[in-house]
Protein backbone atom coordinates (compact mmCIF):
# COMPACT_ATOMS: atom_id res chain seq x y z
CA UNK A 1 0.00 0.00 0.00
CA UNK A 2 3.52 2.33 0.72
CA UNK A 3 4.39 1.64 -2.68
CA UNK A 4 1.07 3.15 -3.91
CA UNK A 5 0.94 5.68 -2.30
CA UNK A 6 3.97 6.96 -3.62
CA UNK A 7 3.33 6.36 -6.92
CA UNK A 8 0.15 8.24 -6.77
CA UNK A 9 2.01 10.93 -5.21
CA UNK A 10 4.95 11.43 -7.18
CA UNK A 11 3.32 10.32 -11.04
CA UNK A 12 -0.47 11.08 -10.04
CA UNK A 13 0.66 14.66 -8.95
CA UNK A 14 -2.65 13.94 -6.10
CA UNK A 15 -2.78 15.38 -2.92
CA UNK A 16 -2.95 14.24 0.41
CA UNK A 17 -6.79 14.50 0.31
CA UNK A 18 -7.03 12.54 -2.54
CA UNK A 19 -5.22 9.88 -1.74
CA UNK A 20 -6.86 9.24 1.36
CA UNK A 21 -9.70 9.55 0.10
CA UNK A 22 -9.14 6.74 -2.64
CA UNK A 23 -7.96 4.23 0.28
CA UNK A 24 -10.92 5.29 2.16
CA UNK A 25 -8.63 6.75 5.18
CA UNK A 26 -7.64 10.37 6.14
CA UNK A 27 -5.15 13.25 4.52
CA UNK A 28 -3.26 12.38 7.72
CA UNK A 29 -2.45 8.63 7.05
CA UNK A 30 -1.68 8.86 3.22
CA UNK A 31 0.60 11.68 4.96
CA UNK A 32 2.02 9.84 7.45
CA UNK A 33 2.44 7.06 4.81
CA UNK A 34 4.50 8.70 2.02
CA UNK A 35 6.68 10.24 4.47
CA UNK A 36 7.69 6.65 6.24
CA UNK A 37 7.44 4.89 2.71
CA UNK A 38 10.24 7.90 1.80
CA UNK A 39 12.07 7.34 4.81
CA UNK A 40 12.23 3.22 4.08
CA UNK A 41 13.64 3.95 0.23
CA UNK A 42 16.48 6.19 1.42
CA UNK A 43 17.14 3.65 3.72
CA UNK A 44 17.20 1.20 1.38
CA UNK A 45 14.48 -0.67 3.79
CA UNK A 46 11.52 -1.45 0.85
CA UNK A 47 10.16 -4.64 0.61
CA UNK A 48 7.21 -4.24 -0.44
CA UNK A 49 6.11 -5.17 -4.07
Amino acid sequence: MTKKVIELRIHGNLKFKDIGAIFGKTENWARTTFYRGKIKLKEGDCDEK
